[in-house]
């Protein structure tokens, strides 16, 4: 077998080997987070309460939520509401500055026309992970806390700058596979590149269900 041929079939005996089950012991406490998908981009919620005061302080700037959505994105592209394909090409191609997008949701997000929710069960350890990773995202140049750089796409929603460069190789869906890696979910990172091939990577995973 050649050299190139071995290395392909072990490539792609590593992209189908299935991930480990998520294990929380039974005496973990536990929590829920939710990821939605419109096909296009993915989200990661969770319940306000379950983000500890001395994280995220932007969400202050947030009309006291019982929910929050968090997405991550090209800083040219993302928050327009209605951008044009010359911004989605110099994304996708050029390595580009990126915000964070936080959403402000009264209830739980829940599946609906157009719109896929899995709810997750994780560890407490593993959200406060999650969440400590995505503070961590936030650039806030020695500040207490970020100052907005835009509007949101939603009602009471904002962007605020972002750590990382987006490109076709950092996509928005990748990043938040990597926060849920912080989680504990035991996922494959590398080869996400859209919405949908993060959703198919945790839909067989023990704790996570359809949210209704």
């Amino acid at each position: 077998m050649s050299r190139v041929l071995l290395l392909g079939t072990l490539l792609l005996l590593a992209a189908c080997a299935a991930a480990p089950a998520q294990i929380i012991p039974e005496d973990e406490p536990t929590g829920r987070l939710y990821v939605t998908s419109n096909d296009w981009h993915v989200l990661v919620a969770v319940a306000r309460a379950d983000v500890e005061p001395d994280l995220l302080p932007e969400l202050a700037d947030l009309p006291d939520p019982a929910y929050v959505a968090i997405g991550w994105g090209d800083g040219d592209y993302y928050p327009e509401r209605d951008p044009p394909i010359s911004l989605a090409i110099r994304a996708a191609l050029l390595p580009s500055s990126a915000v964070i997008h936080f959403i402000p949701m009264a209830d739980p997000p829940r599946t609906a026309a157009g719109l896929e929710v899995l709810a997750v069960e994780v560890s407490d350890a593993g959200l406060r992970a999650m969440l400590e990773a995505i503070d961590g995202a936030v650039s806030r140049d020695g500040a207490p806390r970020a100052g907005v750089v835009a509007p949101g796409l939603h009602p009471d929603s904002l962007f605020y700058p972002a750590e990382g460069s987006y490109h076709i190789f950092n996509t928005s869906n990748k990043w938040i596979a990597r926060k849920l890696v912080a989680a504990g979910l035991p996922i494959r990172t590398w080869d996400v590149i859209t919405a949908e091939s993060l959703m198919r990577r945790l839909r067989p995973l023990p704790g996570v269900e359809l949210s209704r």
